[in-house]
């Protein structure tokens, strides 16, 4: 079952640099969860379609690592890896290394997604964030 879960998270990662929002969205419950630096999410599979129709947000390509799998119970799969995305953001090509993770929920024999977070690699404690009105104040 591990296998199974890893085979569907690189086929939806797939079916997002292909541009193929119908194989996406069929892969998703009613309703799922998207969190990560733009903040929280629920989205519908037409929010999910209107969402991927209007980003400025292009992926070329993609590497997942270290993957673990656990399954909290029979029906219901938590995944999480390393992801290396070879991206284009606003104009700009570049690659972008992120930590994610997605649950995957059995309905009527099959696994459908309904979380998916991702997490942008860098200080786990956002200093360069915090140190940037630090850095104003002293400065005035």
């Amino acid at each position: 079952m591990e296998q199974e879960i890893i085979t569907l998270e690189h086929a939806f990662w797939q079916a997002i640099v292909e541009k193929d929002t119908a194989t996406s969205m069929s892969m998703m419950d009613g309703h799922s969860i998207l969190t990560g630096a733009q903040g929280v999410s629920v989205l519908t599979r037409s929010g999910y379609a209107r969402m991927a129709a209007h980003s400025d947000f292009t992926i070329h390509g993609f590497a997942l690592d270290n993957i673990h799998v656990i399954f909290p119970n029979p029906e219901v799969a938590v995944i999480g890896y390393t992801v290396r995305e070879d991206v284009t953001v606003d104009g700009k090509r570049m690659t972008l290394n992120a930590t994610d993770s997605s649950v995957w929920v059995k309905h009527d024999g099959r696994w459908l997604n309904v979380h998916h977070t991702e997490s942008v690699m860098g200080d786990p404690f956002a200093r360069t964030q915090q140190a940037e009105p630090a850095r104003r104040a002293a400065a005035e």
